[in-house]
């Protein structure tokens, strides 16, 4: 097993269509995005049923991609709606640490790391994944009170 050699430059830029486009790691996004849209999909039906749309209406307004928006919907349609938001978002963020951990594995030399020892990776690994872009989106948001605490203090 050989590790790459990186050389910081445009030599690298030849290297990487080898390395992103591999099909073992297209399969694996592919599947984690599908599995989360489909996940999506049930519950933006489930939360237009609920919101009082009839199912044959809804696929024939919605087909594919439904959306909640512009309905009038009780709160629980609203939760069941941004619940299939945040599934989709947790499967495409756990495909995309899957083949992030395939290409460092490549890189490192491991060429038969297979897409199920990253997933058993990922799946290990699940709370760094979803709490790091939380923790992130808090602190800006902390950042943003603060500010707008300091501001109305100056106002005065």
């Amino acid at each position: 097993m050989s590790e790459y050699n990186l050389h910081f430059n445009y030599k690298d830029i030849f290297l990487a269509p080898r390395l992103a486009l591999s099909p073992k790691k297209i399969w694996v996004f592919i599947f984690g995005n599908l599995s989360g849209y489909i996940a999506y999909w049930i519950l933006s039906y489930l939360s237009l049923v609920l919101s009082g749309i009839e199912i044959n209406e809804a696929i024939s307004d919605y087909g594919l991609f439904p959306c909640l928006y512009g309905n009038s919907a009780p709160l629980i349609s609203w939760s069941i709606y941004y619940a299939g938001i945040a599934i989709w978002l947790f499967f495409v963020l756990i495909s995309s640490t899957a083949v992030s951990r395939i290409t460092f594995r490549q890189l490192k030399g491991d060429n038969f790391y297979s897409a199920n020892d990253a997933l058993d990776f990922v799946m290990k690994k699940w709370r760094s994944v979803i709490f790091a872009p939380l923790s992130i989106i808090f602190i800006i948001l902390i950042f943003f009170l603060i500010s707008l605490l300091i501001i109305s203090l100056f106002e005065r």
